[in-house]
This record gives structure tokens, C-alpha cells and sequence, in this order.
């Protein structure tokens, strides 16, 4: 996942958030963001900060991705946040796309972090 979160930074810092980060708009995600008062900037520089330590699994094989996808969580205003990210490629290049952005619905373990359960 290192590899991934690599990528990830290396992807938006390249090609900027308007071209290089993509967010589902999706109801649940919205409100999210309004609830914590953020803008997509203000995500995507959360994004950039995450770490092996943030990591919590890899997205179900069942899911609507089209690429791997990758589970983090984070603690942010008393909440635990599920960030599902992934990376798609199409021919005009590379995107990171925050498929979710919620409060978690579930305790979200961390294997790479001993110190830390949600």
C-alpha cells in the first residue's frame, strides 16, 4: 500500500486536483464534507497526508471499482472517516478517485498501525 499512496501523491501533485483527483458526489460523501465545513481541497490535502498506519484494507473484489482499491480511516471531529480511494486510467491519464468519504458504519482496524483501533 505504500506503493499506492506513492502513486497516489505522486498523480495529484502532477496533474493538480482539477485533472489528477476525482470525488464521487455521492450523497453520503457530501454531507460529509459539509458536516466537517471542507472543500475538496481541503480532502485532498488529507489525502496526501495518509499513511501505512492510515491503512485499514483492500476494497471487496465484488465492488463497482474498476481498478484496486484501498481502505483508510482516519479520526477527524470526534468521527471515524472510511476513505476508499483508487486509482483509474484512462487514455488522457492517471486519476485518484475518493470513491467514499463517511463516517465509518463499522470499527475499522489498522494492521500496520499495533497501536490503533477505531
Amino acid at each position: 500500500m505504500q506503493a499506492f499512496l506513492n502513486e497516489a501523491r505522486s498523480i495529484i501533485e502532477l496533474r493538480g486536483v482539477e485533472y489528477g483527483f476525482s470525488f464521487r458526489r455521492r450523497p453520503e460523501n457530501m454531507a460529509t464534507l459539509r458536516g466537517l465545513g471542507w472543500t475538496v481541497t481541503q480532502l485532498v490535502e488529507l489525502i496526501l497526508t495518509l499513511t501505512v498506519d492510515s491503512y485499514s484494507g483492500n476494497v471487496d473484489p465484488t465492488d463497482t471499482i474498476p481498478e484496486d482499491g484501498w481502505v483508510f480511516g482516519v479520526q477527524e471531529a470526534n468521527m471515524d472517516i472510511y476513505i476508499k480511494l483508487a486509482i483509474v486510467r484512462p487514455p488522457e491519464g492517471d486519476v485518484v478517485v475518493c470513491v467514499s468519504f463517511h463516517e465509518s458504519r463499522w470499527k475499522l482496524s489498522y494492521p500496520y498501525n499495533s497501536g490503533c483501533e477505531t
